[in-house]
């Protein structure tokens, strides 16, 4: 009965985060007139997070922001807007969980490397998600209240549920 009670607040701590991936998807989506505008306007500017970069202390990092963030803005939102809401969708609906707390790792990357200039996020609030993101992916937290559950009928042992 213990375990049922596990796996019922492991699925329910899924469903939050990706359910916050997708408010978050959804907001831009709405107070954007088009989804492929450029993120880097709206923040402060390319002038803001190029000043940013000359800073960053890792020079990958910096070269990054100045040879694809800047020259290639839409590109950058667009990709950022697109893996927020597979990987919001996936983890709500316990779809393919894998793969989605993998893409929802890869927006964790970039709010510790880039987006930290953007909006500063708390660096507790980064290792609390990147903790989340780490119990569902060990935990398969898609296989309580998910569609991964009827996925691991035919395959329980896929890496992808």
């Amino acid at each position: 009965m213990e375990s049922r009670q596990n796996e019922r607040g492991l699925a329910l701590l899924r469903m939050i985060y990706g359910a916050w991936l997708l408010r978050g998807a959804f907001l831009y989506v709405v107070w954007h007139p088009w989804p492929w505008i450029s993120k880097l306007g709206v923040m402060g500017g390319a002038e803001v997070l190029a000043g940013h970069a000359l800073r960053h202390p890792l020079g990958g990092v910096r070269s990054m922001v100045q040879q694809f963030l800047l020259p290639h803005p839409e590109l950058y939102t667009g990709s950022l807007l697109v893996l927020g809401l597979i990987a919001g969708v996936s983890l709500t609906f316990g779809l393919l969980t894998i793969p989605g707390a993998l893409l929802a790792v890869i927006l964790l990357l970039h709010d510790v490397f880039i987006g930290y200039y953007q909006a500063e996020p708390h660096p507790t609030l980064l290792v609390f998600r990147g903790a989340v993101l780490l119990v569902v992916m060990l935990t398969r937290a898609g296989r309580f209240w998910g569609v991964d559950a009827l996925l691991a009928r035919g395959s329980p042992r896929s890496w992808l549920w």
